[in-house]
C-alpha cells in the first residue's frame, strides 16, 4: 500500500497494492487489494478489489465494489456502485448504480443507469453514447430511456389512474394529482378552474356521470374552451356518462375530444 508514495497527502490506502503507485497525489481513499493501483491523480474514492485499477489522471472518480471503474484512465467524475459496475467505461461524469450496471459502456460519458443494465440489452445499445438515462429492471432489461434528445421511451404503457372527484356543489379538480378523473352528479352542479396545472400542453379527461335520477346540470368554469365558445348539454339519462378530453394552452382548456351518452356498465 502506498509504496510509492513521496509528497502525496491524506491519502488513506488498506490492502495488497492499494495506491501503489500513487506518488504525490493527495486525498485518496483505496480499500481492496489493487484499488487504485495505478493512481497519480487526487480526490478519487475506490473501495473494493481492483476497483479504478487501472485509473492515473483521472480525478474526484467513486468506485464502490470489485472491479468498479477497473479501465477507467482518466475519466473525471465518475460514480460507480456495485461489483463490476462500468467496468470498462473510460468516460467522465456517468453514475452507474446496481450490480455490472453499465459494464458495456466505453467511451459513453454524462450516462445515468439505475439497476443491471449493463449498456446493450433488450435492443438498447449505449455503450459509445452520452447523456442517457436508463431504469431497468434486476436482469438488466431497459425499462425506462430518456435518450441524448431527451425523448422518453417507455418499455410498456404507462397507467394513470382514475381519480374520482368529490361531488358538491362546486366542484374541484386538481389536475395534477388527477389528470384522469370521474365525477358523479348529485345535482346541478359547478366545475371550477382546474388546479396546479403541470404545464402548457398537458392533456387531462373528466368523465361526468349522472346519478340514478339523472338530468343535471354542470356550469363550466369560464377557463375551459368549447368550440364556437358554446358549453355542451350534458346527457339527462340517469347512470349515463359524457367524456370530455382537454389540452392546457397556459391560459385555458381547450376541448379536444367528447364523446357522450356512454353506457358505463
Amino acid at each position: 500500500a502506498l509504496d510509492s508514495n513521496t509528497t502525496g497527502s491524506n491519502n488513506t490506502a488498506i490492502g495488497a497494492d492499494t495506491l501503489g503507485a500513487n506518488i504525490t497525489a493527495s486525498n485518496n481513499t483505496a480499500v481492496g487489494q489493487g484499488a487504485l493501483f495505478n493512481n497519480t491523480a487526487s480526490n478519487n474514492t475506490a473501495i473494493g478489489k481492483d476497483s479504478l485499477v487501472a485509473n492515473t489522471s483521472g480525478t474526484q472518480n467513486v468506485a464502490v465494489g470489485g472491479g468498479a471503474g477497473g479501465n477507467n484512465q482518466t475519466g473525471n467524475y465518475n460514480l460507480y456502485l456495485g461489483q463490476d459496475a462500468g467496468i470498462n467505461a473510460t468516460g467522465s461524469t456517468n453514475t452507474f448504480v446496481g450490480q455490472a450496471s453499465g459494464s458495456a459502456v466505453t467511451t459513453g460519458s454524462k450516462n445515468t443507469i439505475l439497476g443491471r443494465y449493463n449498456g446493450n440489452q433488450g435492443g438498447l445499445d449505449i455503450r459509445t453514447s452520452s447523456n442517457n438515462i436508463v431504469l431497468s429492471d434486476g436482469d438488466g432489461n431497459p425499462r425506462v430511456h430518456v435518450d441524448t434528445n431527451g425523448m422518453t421511451t417507455f418499455e410498456k404503457s404507462v397507467l394513470l389512474e382514475e381519480g374520482t372527484l368529490t361531488d358538491g356543489a362546486t366542484i374541484s379538480w386538481d389536475v395534477r394529482n388527477d389528470p384522469v378523473a370521474k365525477v358523479t352528479l348529485g345535482g346541478n352542479r359547478t366545475l371550477s378552474a382546474p388546479s396546479n396545472a403541470a404545464g402548457s400542453g398537458q392533456f387531462i379527461s373528466l368523465l361526468v356521470n349522472q346519478d340514478g335520477t339523472g338530468s343535471r346540470t354542470v356550469t363550466w368554469n369560464a377557463v375551459y374552451e368549447f368550440a364556437s365558445d358554446t358549453a355542451p348539454t350534458l346527457t339527462s339519462s340517469a347512470s349515463k356518462g359524457d367524456l370530455f378530453v382537454f389540452r392546457y394552452n397556459g391560459t385555458k382548456w381547450l376541448e379536444v375530444g367528447r364523446n357522450q351518452a356512454l353506457t358505463l356498465s
